[in-house]
């Protein structure tokens, strides 16, 4: 029979390992009149009857910290698949108490389940007072004083997150005000980081007599620390050749001198330590946001969730070659990168085979190609294969034979509205070009505008036709309409899924994904996941694809023809009975500020 006093003692005896450290064991309830009131409201609404956490542990010391541990005596009653059977089992009635109690206090959360040492289950959880995410923990230990180790590393990383998105913020303001633009501020950061990482720039900048040395030898280490290619050499000089002639840069030393020294304090310790965070295009969203010619400047950045899937749609895995043949500032590389260094499990030779030559970017725009240096420097891939030039008149054969691509990562360029047009290429050639390079069976995933893939006629039409008669159309998804919220675009959005250089078969069913709703809340600062909803949705996407299940108001399987309009909506039934008045005031809206940011973009 089930004995949930063995469970009770053992965790007894770990929680009273740490009394000498200050931390004070309460059962149940809790002389904290703040604190019991809590536990006392979720208790009310677990049940009937009253109910309370097996153990309340506290520390004066850090007297805003609460420690919940929740007990079961069998395993089986661990965790359940709903997660709300809060009486029940150890995971879900110990998480219940924690978001009771995070109204007021930092908590971690301790479920645990075993009648004795060798059978001792446990799930560790923290939540940050007044916030809504549930953060997964090691679960290694039970003893407090190791619980809090693990919470202070976690509140030193948000403190950092919190630091460093409120100095990004400021430094784009600061330099807003010095005239600096907004297609030059991330040029101008991405080179500091780079000439940092040279020891005699870093030893030397705050000691250079005027900003004519100081440039000559940042552009210099610059050059240095990149190793570019020999024919890309004077290109990465050129890029940063500006800011010699710039006259806030060049008449004010002290500013130049400041902002370099700020900029090692804040962001390269943080780089240390946050390995593959994506810096450059993070710059790009914060210095970007508040521009009006964004759009102009063909800034539309992937979201790294769905750069993320991406690669889950791709199978992504350590022995993948990654391939963006207009990869911007390398969003999709450091993706791929990340994605394949954790498949790597720590193997340090693999790790560095995957960043020496499983990595492969084109870009022809200038900026935009020192940029993807830059990111891919900073991810430590000093000899990325970045090319410079244009990806239609790339040689294939600059690939090694046993290095062929075998996954296509893209987000193309988006054709301007036709009054702008100036013999500008469709999205889907740059598809069709990505397919091209890789390897047979390989896959390519490309997030494109709904427009070129519902086309009926003209070049769009036979750039479908094409696709199908020398590659297979997995799938195409629908994405949310607000997902380039950030980058003041209202581009309708979808995702092709396409395996290379396999003719696409008449009676092939492809899969047709209505996935526009990524739980994604939109907020002054832009699209975030407050909800904590996306990696739940992401679970279902995935397993509605793979494993091609027709879903109601979700998913369908067709058979298609290059004439028909490649998306959900054209197969799906609308279930009109569920559509009210606030529907159609939505979609009114939507339409007049799709017209209204259109006609002020033209």
């Amino acid at each position: 029979m089930a004995n949930e006093e063995l469970t009770k003692d053992i965790v007894r005896n770990k929680i009273d390992e740490s009394k000498e450290f200050g931390w004070k064991r309460e059962p149940e309830k809790s002389k904290n009149i703040i604190l019991d009131k809590l536990l006392k409201t979720a208790a009310k609404t677990k049940s009937n009857k009253q109910g309370y956490p097996e153990f309340i542990v506290t520390n004066k010391e850090y007297p805003n910290l609460v420690l919940i541990y929740e007990c079961k005596a069998k395993n089986l009653f661990h965790k359940s698949e709903s997660g709300k059977k809060y009486q029940h089992y150890a995971v879900d009635g110990a998480l219940w108490y924690a978001k009771a109690v995070s109204k007021k206090f930092d908590v971690i959360a301790v479920a645990v389940s075993g009648e004795s040492e060798n059978k001792i289950k446990s799930s560790n959880y923290l939540i940050f007072s007044e916030k809504n995410e549930i953060i997964k923990i090691s679960s290694e230990h039970l003893n407090p004083a190791e619980l809090y180790n693990l919470f202070e590393k976690k509140t030193k990383k948000k403190n950092e997150d919190q630091t460093l998105s409120q100095f990004t913020k400021s430094l784009n303001e600061r330099l807003h005000d010095e005239d600096i633009k907004e297609d030059k501020r991330c040029l101008l950061i991405s080179g500091i980081l780079i000439a940092l990482q040279n020891k005699a720039f870093a030893n030397s900048f705050k000691h250079q007599k005027t900003t004519k040395l100081l440039f000559n030898h940042m552009i210099a280490s610059i050059v240095a620390e990149l190793d570019p290619k020999p024919e890309y050499s004077d290109t990465v000089k050129r890029s940063f050749e500006w800011m010699k002639s710039h006259k806030v840069l060049n008449s004010d030393r002290n500013f130049i001198i400041n902002l370099i020294d700020e900029i090692n304090k804040n962001f390269n310790n943080f780089i240390k330590t946050h390995e593959y965070f994506d810096f450059v295009s993070e710059f790009y969203v914060e210095f970007f946001r508040y521009a009006s010619n964004a759009k102009s400047l063909g800034i539309v950045l992937t979201p790294p969730h769905i750069a993320e899937l991406f690669n889950d749609l791709a199978e992504t895995n350590k022995d993948s070659v990654i391939l963006d043949n207009c990869c911007g500032t390398g969003s999709f590389l450091v993706s791929g990168l990340r994605y394949m260094i954790k498949k790597s499990e720590g193997n340090k030779s693999k790790e560095k085979k995957i960043k020496e030559n499983q990595i492969y970017g084109i870009e022809k725009e200038q900026d935009m190609f020192v940029l993807a240096l830059c990111n891919m420097k900073i991810h430590d891939d000093g000899k990325s294969n970045i090319f410079f030039t244009n990806c239609f008149n790339f040689d294939v054969n600059d690939f090694k034979k046993s290095d062929r691509p075998t996954v296509g990562l893209l987000n193309p360029p988006f054709k301007p509205p036709k009054k702008q047009m100036k013999k500008k290429k469709e999205e889907l050639e740059f598809v069709l070009n990505n397919l091209e390079m890789l390897a047979p069976g390989g896959i390519c995933v490309a997030l494109l505008p709904m427009d070129c893939v519902n086309t009926q006629r003209g070049e769009g039409l036979f750039l479908k036709s094409e696709l199908l008669k020398k590659h297979t159309l997995l799938g195409v998804m629908s994405l949310p309409d607000e997902l380039f919220h950030d980058s003041n675009t209202s581009t309708v959005t979808c995702c092709i899924v396409v395996k290379a250089h396999v003719p696409h078969n008449k009676n092939f069913d492809t899969y047709f994904g209505y996935w526009k709703d990524d739980g994604f809340v939109k907020r002054k600062w832009g699209r975030v996941d407050d909800r904590k909803e996306w990696k739940n949705k992401k679970k279902i996407w995935l397993d509605s694809y793979f494993n091609k299940k027709q879903i109601e108001e979700l998913s369908i399987l067709k058979k298609i023809k290059a004439e028909d309009e490649w998306c959900a909506e054209a197969f799906m039934e609308t279930d009109y009975k569920k559509l009210g008045k606030e529907d159609f005031t939505k979609t009114i809206k939507n339409f007049l500020s799709y017209k209204f940011i259109n006609e002020k973009n033209n």
